[in-house]
């Protein structure tokens, strides 16, 4: 399975994807051999041979997701051969319209089980999370982005990707069901 989280700047896509990442106790990170930061991580449960998730990106920054890597061709064929590997996948960015090309090619190009979340955070609080990150992002360029994530939603849905429409802790709720994470949260899997 293939999880894409998207929505707007500060809408907590990556306190999600760090969330679901705490909820597993083997965690390695995986570098390229001219990059310092990794370009994503594959993670298990303890007791396990083998990994369960793949997610892309760089999270030891405060930023996260598939947007912080320097080429997205990579990045996408990287969760192509985690999936066909056996690996679920989890990942996040802004949504772009190459992303949303992206994960409909996933789903009906590829044939992968990929469908999406919409993060829905209140435009205010995604406004306040921005500027409390320190970004000089506009306003109205996160309002912007905003609206053209529901935009994208239905486009998705049009084009067959299943997509919830969900606020933060029920997204992270559902991807912990999809991932089939327990629903009981241990303190340190607790969103910040």
């Amino acid at each position: 399975m293939i999880i894409k989280l998207f929505g707007t700047n500060g809408a907590g896509k990556s306190t999600i994807v760090r969330a679901i990442m705490r909820a597993y106790d083997r965690k390695i990170p995986l570098y390229q051999k001219d990059r310092q930061k990794p370009f994503g991580y594959e993670l298990g449960a303890e007791g396990r041979q083998d990994y369960e998730l793949f997610v892309p990106g760089h999270y030891e920054i405060a930023n996260g997701g598939v947007d912080t890597l320097r080429d997205l061709d990579d990045a996408y064929s990287l969760i192509v051969k985690h999936a066909r590997e056996g690996l679920n996948v989890l990942y996040e960015g802004k949504n772009m319209s190459d992303g949303t090309k992206r994960i409909v090619r996933l789903r009906l190009e590829q044939r992968l089980d990929a469908r999406a979340i919409l993060v829905s955070y209140p435009l205010a609080d995604c406004i306040r999370a921005v500027r409390q990150r320190g970004h000089s992002i506009r306003e109205k360029t996160i309002e912007s982005l905003y609206e053209r994530s529901f935009r994208d939603a239905k486009v998705l849905e049009d084009c067959g990707v299943p997509v919830e429409i969900l606020p933060r802790k029920a997204a992270h709720a559902k991807v912990r069901e999809w991932l089939g994470l327990p629903s009981v949260l241990r303190p340190e899997e607790e969103l910040r």
